[in-house]
């Protein structure tokens, strides 16, 4: 009888070995180990030779460089048409495969992991780093448009004080 653990890893298997095939690469047998919460060094990046990473909406996508691939893929998988990132196409993994993310990301299939040899040596998380954070981005949009209305105000002031001096010379003559 299978295990839990051993039909996931089936129906993992089969969703990259899909993937692989379409990418021109020959199927695997089984899995292998990973980093979690590393994109290119997880179970899935080393299987399909790809960065796996997380969307604003915390979401798993698979990072391919060439639109025609990344619609390969996103059909293979039953997934939505890759929309462009600035580094690529993203495909939304299938429903399993995000879900294997998370739970890899949080230890939960330590016999999938790699193992380490020195814990000063052990990878740090390159997925987060590399979400594209709205919070962060507002703030800086926020700050540039109040030192634009900041510039514009003064401005303003400039030409009442100086009325002479605020004339374009097309105004003059």
């Amino acid at each position: 009888m299978s295990s839990p653990e051993q039909i996931l890893s089936q129906e993992i298997l089969d969703l990259v070995n899909k993937a692989r095939v379409v990418l021109g690469m020959s199927p695997l047998r089984r899995l292998p180990r990973g980093v979690p919460d590393a994109a290119r060094k997880c179970v899935l990046g080393r299987s399909l030779g790809l960065e796996v990473l997380l969307d604003d909406q915390n979401r798993a996508y698979a990072l391919l460089l060439h639109y025609r691939a990344a619609c390969s893929v996103a059909r293979v998988w039953g997934a939505a048409r890759p929309y462009g990132m600035w580094n690529g196409w993203a495909v939304l993994l299938p429903g399993k495969l995000d879900e294997f993310v998370h739970e890899f990301d949080s230890r939960c299939h330590p016999s999938m992991e790699s193992p380490h040899c020195d814990d000063r040596q052990r990878l740090q998380s390159d997925l987060r780093h590399l979400r594209f954070d709205w919070n962060d981005q507002h703030g800086r949009i926020t700050a540039l448009l109040e030192r634009a209305k900041s510039a514009s105000d003064n401005a303003d002031r400039v030409r009442q004080v100086r009325p002479d001096q605020a004339e374009t010379p097309l105004q003059r003559s």
